[in-house]
């Protein structure tokens, strides 16, 4: 799974499932609504199971602290994005008002834009990846990747019409998560 720049293992993707609660936790201790927050503080704790599993320093703490402090800062970046975006005085064109009018990242910075970008593509390959099979995610993180079926039917001693069947699948289930 990539999250921002860098890449869940399996072993990481595991834990993270495994102390998923936290992020619920998080929220209820700060009085967030999940409808407003999850997004935020998920890429934080998906942030922290990367650095605390690729961390010996990070393991002397307990994981719920150094996952806490992550989805805080990651919660924090949200809520200053927001104040730029509003507090900003960003303009919009009065000529392009109503309902028609151009898509609102067009009001907004690259860099804002680009953050905006990045937390969505974490969202939607979460969601992905939450419905597939183990076998699926793995195809999706070789992909992603740079590896070709070929390359992929020769890791997973499987045929090429497997790994093209399980694309098709992929790709199926990327259309519903998307259309939710």
């Amino acid at each position: 799974m990539i999250i921002g720049s860098f890449i869940l293992t399996e072993q990481e993707q595991q834990f993270a499932c495994e102390h998923h609660q936290l992020i619920y936790g998080f929220l209820n201790r700060h009085g967030l609504p999940e409808s407003d927050y999850y997004g935020a503080a998920a890429l934080g704790y998906l942030r922290a199971v990367h650095r605390y599993m690729d961390s010996v320093e990070l393991k002397r703490f307990s994981f719920s602290t150094v996952a806490y402090r992550a989805m805080s800062q990651s919660v924090s970046r949200y809520r200053r994005s927001l104040s730029r975006q509003t507090g900003a005085g960003n303009t919009l064109s009065m000529d392009t008002g109503g309902i028609d009018a151009a898509p609102l990242h067009c009001g907004i910075s690259a860099a804002e834009r680009a953050a905006y970008e990045e937390l969505e593509e974490a969202l939607l390959l979460h969601a992905l990846i939450q419905r597939l099979s183990p076998g699926q995610a793995e195809v999706v993180r070789l992909r992603l990747q740079g590896y070709g079926i070929q390359e992929i039917a020769r890791r997973q001693a499987v045929g090429e019409k497997k790994i093209r069947s399980l694309l098709r699948q992929i790709r199926k289930i990327f259309w519903e998560v998307c259309r939710q």
